[in-house]
């Protein structure tokens, strides 16, 4: 995944979703965090 992708990807979500949200899919996402 390159930074780039990463960025607009947390845009996205972030405009369509609340904070929660994008921390729940960044732990799915991440799981060595």
């Amino acid at each position: 995944v390159s930074a780039r992708y990463a960025m607009r990807y947390f845009a996205t979500v972030s405009k369509s979703s609340s904070n929660a949200h994008v921390e729940d899919k960044v732990l799915a996402s991440n799981p060595i965090t």
